[in-house]
């Protein structure tokens, strides 16, 4: 069976000695997506490994491996290649012929629903972009016998160490997160001093959780109050008790916006134009409104799939003239504010397009300021 060595890759920029953000600027180029990938694992793509065995050369089998074999690693050296490095690639053409191959075996359905994908998600891997989340490879390959390295060629696997061997964990010890092997080098009182370091670990983030939920019914309270003290100015104001308390965004989850006009063509639309022409060509917004960098997070939290086709796009104007107003820019007719004053307002009061946009097909993050602008506005 195979699985993602997801101990192994969590500990990857430790192994290296850089922090999470480091280690997402000299792979990824932007200093977020590492971060992301760590809070949301399960969105983990199949490219997002590609990029990263290559850039630090680090062979595919380490980063998804069989059960039997031994996966956990003490030093990068143990997992890297350090003499000539070929590319790792996917092969798209072949990976469609496994597909064929599985679904005349076992039926198409059988294994959609094993995958738990729709027909169209895997016409999208073969013939626009191959979004396949890292376990869903590992799915794939143990419902249909496949090996992944079937369809990603990489030339430089390296073969792995006996579970002997020092640097590898051993099946006996146990430690006392998860059941996961520990290094045989371990001794008793470094688990005791782990588990106590941990215990200290858990009471301080449980702290800081019941406080920051004591911190948003306090701000939930004076946005309310607000409103009903005084309505006419209520919008600037709490806008400024968000920035002001840390709601205004979150920088786990945050990503930058940016008007994409490769991806629409000649000219600077408004909001309301780039609203009606996703509406027209039914498609995402988060298609003209997402930076590079970032887009691969969108496109795996995509929820089109789940909500059976396209959904029609509405623009909420009140939210957008308050969002305007709230960054500083005059609080004109939603037809009238340029895309781009509209992804240099939501990257200045950290908020997503979902603040003022009802849009089911774009994986947009759900933030808590998003949240809280539709509130005010409804309470006006």
């Amino acid at each position: 069976m195979y699985q993602i060595n997801e101990n192994l890759i969590r500990r990857i920029h430790k192994m290296l000695g850089i922090s999470q953000r480091r280690f997402s600027e000299e792979t990824f180029t932007h200093n977020q997506v590492w971060p992301q990938r760590m809070t949301f694992f399960d969105r983990m793509l199949l490219s997002d490994l590609i990029i990263i065995s290559n850039r630090w050369h680090i062979p595919m089998r380490y980063l998804i491996c069989k059960d039997t074999d031994a996966c956990d690693f003490l030093n990068i050296d143990d997992i890297t290649v350090h003499g000539a490095w070929e590319e790792v690639r996917l092969d798209v053409e072949a990976f469609r012929r496994l597909y064929q191959s599985a679904c005349a075996r076992n039926g198409r359905h059988k294994l959609h629903e094993g995958l738990g994908v729709t027909a169209s998600c895997v016409w999208r891997w073969m013939t626009i972009r191959f979004t396949m989340r890292a376990q869903t490879v590992c799915d794939f390959c143990n419902l249909t016998g496949a090996d992944f390295l079937d369809f990603v060629i990489d030339p430089n696997l390296k073969a792995l160490p006996a579970k002997s061997a020092p640097a590898v964990c051993t099946e006996n010890a146990v430690s006392p997160a998860g059941g996961r092997p520990l290094p045989s080098a371990v001794k008793a009182e470094d688990v005791k001093e782990l588990l106590t370091r941990l215990q200290s670990e858990n009471m301080v983030l449980s702290a800081s959780v019941r406080s920051l939920r004591q911190q948003m019914e306090q701000v939930r309270g004076m946005l309310l109050t607000l409103n009903a003290v005084s309505p006419e100015t209520s919008s600037v104001q709490a806008m400024e008790i968000l920035r002001a308390t840390g709601f205004a965004g979150c920088d786990g989850v945050f990503a930058p916006y940016g008007w994409q006009g490769e991806a629409w063509g000649d000219g600077v639309p408004s909001l309301a134009q780039v609203v009606e022409q996703c509406n027209a060509r039914q498609c995402a917004t988060s298609r003209f409104l997402v930076l590079p960098a970032v887009a691969s997070e969108f496109a795996s939290s995509v929820t089109s799939d789940e909500v059976k086709g396209f959904q029609p796009i509405v623009l909420d104007s009140a939210a957008l003239r308050f969002v305007m107003q709230a960054a500083g820019a005059d609080a004109t007719d939603a037809g009238e504010v340029s895309v781009l004053d509209f992804c240099e307002a939501l990257n200045k009061l950290h908020l997503t397009p979902a603040s003022c946009i009802y849009d089911a097909n774009a994986g947009y993050p759900s933030l808590f300021a998003d949240q809280m602008v539709r509130k005010v506005v409804a309470c006006k």
